[in-house]
């Protein structure tokens, strides 16, 4: 079995900076020991060493986050969370609730699971209806949801390493634009999307690839922007303003992670007033993997060598290009 791409990329900075990586669980190959001397560290895919478990525990909590986060100051959509079985906390929000409050607030609404990850049932929801049918599908494990306004403007990945900006970059679902002549096929294969990545998709959302659309009908290849789940990337960068060094600064001060994946909406793109930004949600463990297979793998194993080099009391310098750190 090969290494998860989390640990290629950790093993890579262990070996660009002269360590000792040893491979602990022969079978899965998730669990690696790191060493220098007589100093030593366990790393776990696909896990920070330097997050506290406490801090990552808050962040796995979409509820906990939007309150921490609006402690701070941090702007994120407006919602509010609920539970489908109220348990013994008796002043938890239920069911019922959820209902009053999606219609207070209007419809659409954003639902999404309270501690899901990588998109999972999260949704825009058009009506009580639909808001019903998306409680019954939601599987047990998933207890709490919350209920937000649908945030328009462009979403954005940023990573915040060591309380500093790190790199950033643009999210979309992609999309076909129907002709009237072509079918769902066709388009798909004459777009710059590959076939065998999305067709599966499309045919779960279309039906038979056959059929021809209408024409200027948008159609969805993905079900949201998560590049795990068929988004797409641009506008990558690892150069920011000090509006939002700041902006990352106060975040990492009330998260209190040191390495943070911070998804937010702005009005365009990252040049834009932070005071416009609305943080969606943090990941304590944000994947390496999609940067790392498109082209910027040195970003990658940089946030790598920046942990390491710090827990070992190593010395790097930062390249005055971009940021990335260089042995």
């Amino acid at each position: 079995m090969e290494l998860s791409v989390h640990l290629e990329i950790v093993k890579k900075a262990v070996e660009s900076l002269g360590l000792n990586f040893e491979i602990l669980d022969k079978y899965s190959k998730r669990v690696a020991e790191i060493s220098c001397l007589d100093q030593s560290i366990l790393v776990q895919s696909p896990q920070y060493f330097c997050n506290s478990q406490t801090a990552a525990s808050l962040a796995q909590d979409k509820a906990y986050t939007d309150i921490i986060l609006k402690r701070a100051g941090i702007a994120t959509p407006q919602g509010d969370y609920f539970f489908k079985v109220e348990g013994e906390n008796l002043t938890a929000k239920g069911v019922e609730e959820a209902f009053q409050y999606a219609n207070a607030l209007g419809y659409p609404v954003f639902f999404k699971p309270i501690n899901g990850s990588h998109g999972r049932f999260a949704r825009v929801i058009y009506s009580d209806a639909e808001l019903y049918r998306q409680l019954v599908l939601l599987p047990g494990e998933y207890n709490g949801f919350v209920l937000q306004e649908v945030v328009s403007g462009c979403e954005h990945r940023l990573v915040i390493l060591k309380g500093k900006p790190y790199f950033s970059y643009k999210k979309y679902i992609p999309m076909l634009i129907a002709n009237g002549m072509d079918s769902y096929e066709t388009l798909l294969d004459k777009s710059p999307y590959e076939y065998e990545r999305y067709q599966g998709y499309l045919s779960s959302v279309v039906g038979a690839l056959s059929g021809i659309p209408e024409r200027f009908q948008t159609i969805p290849l993905a079900p949201n922007a998560n590049p795990n789940n068929g988004g797409v990337i641009e506008d990558f960068r690892t150069s920011f303003s000090k509006e939002i060094v700041d902006w990352s600064a106060k975040i990492y001060a009330a998260t209190k992670l040191e390495v943070i994946g911070v998804d937010l909406f702005s009005p365009c793109d990252m040049d834009s007033d932070v005071g416009l930004f609305k943080v969606l949600e943090i990941n304590s463990n944000p994947f390496l993997k999609t940067i790392y297979q498109n082209g910027y793998s040195d970003v990658a194993i940089g946030v790598w060598q920046v942990l390491l080099s710090e827990h070992f009391h190593l010395s790097i310098h930062r390249e005055a290009v971009n940021g990335v750190p260089v042995v």
